[in-house]
């Protein structure tokens, strides 16, 4: 890969991610006060209302996101349609994405189907973007009928850890993530990342 395609790849990577760190930034050295398999669920205060704020996190990425009535998926690309399938039953039909779901480049799922995330054990899904690449992903499901309990009952409780404080890395998970999507193997996305800290 050559220098001119790494630096390309980096600033358009990081150009994504200073987008959606805007919006995480608080969420992600917020305290953790639920755990259960891969969810973590977070407490923040709505700077507006004062209102507690409770968001479960999926395995600390920042991108897949569950509130009370929602789960959202991070697309950095843009979503244009969307096909889920839950546990082993058959993918359901491909739907065009939302106005919302374009507007905001996630994949948003509410109603029927946000219950069936609570009452299933894995969910896969795959993404056309706006650019017409195929984003897939599959998500362990274990727990999280537990999780959105806590978050329903408002995300009382004390801190049970604390964020850990990020090491400087150019590569964050969600940067990691989207490389690998993109089909960047895995020994390019280190020298990416080392060169890209350098």
């Amino acid at each position: 890969m050559s220098a001119r395609s790494i630096s390309r790849i980096v600033f358009a990577s990081l150009s994504f991610c200073i987008a959606i760190g805007a919006s995480a930034q608080s969420l992600s050295s917020s305290p953790v006060i639920f755990r259960s398999g891969p969810w973590e669920v977070h407490r923040t205060t709505d700077a507006m209302t004062d209102a507690t704020v409770c968001t479960a996190v999926y395995k600390n990425n920042f991108g897949v996101q569950l509130s009370e009535n929602m789960l959202t998926i991070a697309v950095p690309d843009g979503v244009k349609n969307v096909q889920l399938r839950f546990d082993d039953t058959d993918p359901q039909a491909v739907r065009p994405a939302t106005h919302s779901e374009f507007e905001n480049t996630r994949v948003e799922i509410t109603g029927g189907d946000f219950h069936q995330v609570i009452d299933s054990s894995r969910l896969r899904y795959q993404v056309t973007t706006a650019a017409n690449s195929v984003v897939t992903g599959d998500i362990d499901l274990g727990g999280v009928f537990q999780t959105h309990d806590n978050v329903r009952a408002g995300c009382a409780g004390s801190p049970i850890a604390t964020p850990a404080a990020q090491v400087s890395d150019a590569c964050t998970p969600a940067l990691r993530d989207r490389m690998s999507h993109k089909g960047i193997a895995a020994q390019d996305i280190e020298e990416i990342c080392s060169t890209a800290s350098q």
